[in-house]
């Protein structure tokens, strides 16, 4: 659950300037991940990590996998109640 993902993927100023940064942002690639996609994150990412471990395909928008993600939306909110997560609240505001 990207919780502000109407906003671009923060990075540390000190990170834009580096090597490690710069050389992968001039290629379009991080990893195996286009520049745009690890940028700009939806609103909920569900990946495959065995038949994908370089997430490069999003499951959440498939309906195969509806169950699952939402199964995982509700653990993570229980997550959210244990811990007292002031965030928890997003879900009821959108």
């Amino acid at each position: 659950y990207n919780i502000a993902h109407q906003l671009p993927f923060p990075l540390a100023l000190d990170l834009r300037q580096s090597p490690t940064w710069i050389s992968p942002k001039n290629s379009g690639y991080y990893g195996k991940r286009k520049i745009e996609q690890f940028i700009h994150r939806q609103e909920f990412e569900l990946y495959d990590l065995e038949n994908d471990p370089d997430e490069l395909i999003n499951l959440a928008g498939n309906m195969t996998y509806a169950e699952v993600l939402e199964e995982m939306k509700e653990k993570l909110k229980d997550f959210q109640k244990r811990t007292v997560d002031p965030w928890i609240y997003k879900w009821e505001l959108e």
